[in-house]
């Protein structure tokens, strides 16, 4: 009879349009960017999937709270054979990417040793500022464009040029922790996050996606910077 119907509420209605519209997103992202979904979606699926199989101990029923992105996946793992060792494990880095990596530091490091003692034409002061000046001001520049405070602007420049002939630093680390330190988001900055950063403005007005847009910010003008140091060097040998 009509005694036994829930009434439909205008937040039913709203919650069952968000659910498609995330529903169609991950879609977009699948035919979009195949390569990130998998790791970002997919193996999660199946690892929470098998992280709750394995705590059951033949329970008939778990309860879990997973992200709402994660729930269809999930219910199409249920079942399958899933293995969490080779979930767990980290892929290897990319040969090309290490070397890469790897090379433009050392020729940092070579220019300014070839500079300081074998060449006659170039000091090692000229190395140091092709160094220097390229990923302070890249790093600089980009944290301020960013929307960086005025203290994680003066730790990307302080930090730029060490971060350039350290590939195991990063400069958006330190600029990241500096920039939190002086915006420090509250919990409910971590709240409304996820519908800020549907929109730019949001995005930037966020603490904590800002924090990242800042920390990123510097890191790129380093690498930019870098690469026209080591050009810049090339020219000086």
């Amino acid at each position: 009879g009509r005694e036994g119907r829930k009434e439909i509420t205008a937040d039913d209605i709203e919650q069952l349009k968000e659910s498609k519209a995330l529903s169609e997103m991950l879609d977009e992202l699948a035919r979009a960017l195949p390569e990130v979904k998998k790791p970002l979606i997919d193996e999660r699926d199946a690892f929470l999937v098998s992280g709750m199989e394995s705590s059951a101990n033949g329970a008939r029923n778990v309860v879990a709270v997973v992200g709402a992105a994660h729930v269809p996946g999930m219910r199409r793992q249920f079942g399958q054979t899933i293995d969490r060792d080779v979930l767990a494990r980290l892929p290897p880095p990319s040969l090309l990417w290490t070397i890469v990596k790897w090379a433009v530091p050392l020729l940092l490091v070579a220019g300014l040793v070839w500079g300081a003692f074998h060449s006659e034409n170039v000091s090692a002061q000229d190395v140091v500022k092709a160094l220097v000046l390229p990923t302070s001001i890249g790093a600089g520049v980009l944290t301020l464009l960013a929307g960086g405070r005025p203290l994680s602007v003066l730790t990307a420049i302080a930090v730029a040029p060490v971060a350039a002939i350290h590939p195991l630093l990063g400069t958006g680390m330190v600029v990241g922790v500096v920039e939190a330190w002086r915006r420090k988001p509250t919990v409910v900055d971590c709240e409304r996050l996820p519908d800020d950063v549907t929109t730019l403005r949001g995005f930037w007005r966020n603490p904590v996606s800002h924090i990242l847009l800042v920390a990123i910010a510097s890191g790129i003008g380093t690498a930019l910077g870098m690469w026209l140091g080591a050009a810049w060097i090339v020219t000086l040998l």
